[in-house]
C-alpha cells in the first residue's frame, strides 16, 4: 500500500526543473534501468521508478538534487529525457550515468 502511495506521489507531483538533458539509446527499459539502479546505488543514490504505457519515470531526491529520468520507449530506438532541479556537481553524477547507461 505504502509503495502504491510511493509510486503515485512521483508520478503526480509537479516538477519544477532547471534543466533537461535528451539522449537516444538502442538499449532496453530493462537494460537501461538494471545499469541505471545499479549506478545510483553505487552512488547512494535515492530513486524510484513509475512505470508506464510508454516506458516510465525514474524519480530521486537526496536533499541536493531532484530529477526525472523519463525513459520512453519507441523502435528502433528509445529516447531518455533526465530533468534537473538544481545541484550541478549531482548533474554531473546524473548525466554521467545516464550517458554509460543508454
Amino acid at each position: 500500500m505504502l509503495l502504491a502511495a510511493v509510486a503515485l506521489w512521483f508520478q503526480v507531483a509537479p516538477f519544477d526543473h532547471r534543466a533537461e538533458v535528451t539522449v537516444a539509446t538502442s538499449r532496453s527499459l530493462r537494460d537501461f534501468g538494471e545499469c541505471f539502479r545499479s549506478m545510483q546505488e553505487a552512488q547512494n543514490g535515492v530513486w524510484a521508478f513509475v512505470p508506464n504505457d510508454g516506458g516510465g519515470t525514474f524519480s530521486g531526491s537526496d536533499g541536493s538534487v531532484d530529477y526525472q529520468l523519463q525513459f520512453r520507449e519507441g523502435a528502433p530506438t528509445s529516447q531518455l529525457v533526465l530533468l534537473l532541479s538544481r545541484g550541478k556537481d549531482e548533474q554531473r553524477t546524473l548525466r554521467s550515468a545516464v550517458d554509460r547507461c543508454r
